[in-house]
């Protein structure tokens, strides 16, 4: 086991950007802020991180923690979303995210609801599907229940397509399935 004082030494090498990072290990918090600094990795960790920063109380596998793994100083889990709300950890991300009047979040976990159920990826003819769930299941206050009752009892979930139909195949339902 590590001792409080002890620093690791880390390399993070990125053969897109050619950048070599060489230091003592931060926390999470200031690898990310050394990370975004590059204008091109900011252009999605500007993104990801906000979320993921109040997120970081809960390890790979959900169990809570106060402080960094590394550091053994107390995480930081504030921030501020894209959209310039300010967030201060997982309750605060919650409720961003379920206010948002396009229900982006319900939109994303129906596209994965139904990518799962129907063992293939999604393409642009599914959207009309997933729009018509996100709409039914707003009757429901967009309960978990409510999103896979509306999956599963979809055309699409229920009805196979016809041999030799127009929409590509998907190498990963084939491997799901078997090759079937």
């Amino acid at each position: 086991m590590r001792s409080a004082g002890t620093y690791y030494v880390y390399i993070l090498a990125s053969r897109w950007y050619g950048t070599l990072y060489i230091g003592v290990t931060n926390n999470v918090r200031t690898r990310l802020e050394q990370h975004r600094a590059n204008p091109t990795c900011f252009a999605c960790h500007g993104v990801m991180d906000p979320l993921g920063l109040a997120l970081e109380n809960f390890s790979a596998v959900g169990q809570f923690r106060a402080n960094d793994p590394d550091t053994r100083t107390p995480i930081d889990a504030a921030g501020q979303l894209p959209d310039g709300t300010a967030i201060r950890g997982p309750d605060d991300l919650r409720r961003a995210l379920a206010e948002r009047p396009d229900h982006q979040f319900v939109q994303a976990l129906t596209e994965n609801l139904l990518t799962y159920a129907l063992g293939r990826t999604l393409d642009y003819r599914d959207m009309p599907t997933v729009r018509r769930i996100v709409r039914q299941s707003a009757a429901d206050n967009y309960r978990f229940k409510a999103l896979v009752l509306s999956v599963v009892s979809s055309d699409a979930f229920r009805k196979k397509e016809v041999e030799g139909s127009a929409r590509p195949t998907s190498t990963t339902a084939s491997i799901r399935t078997g090759g079937q």
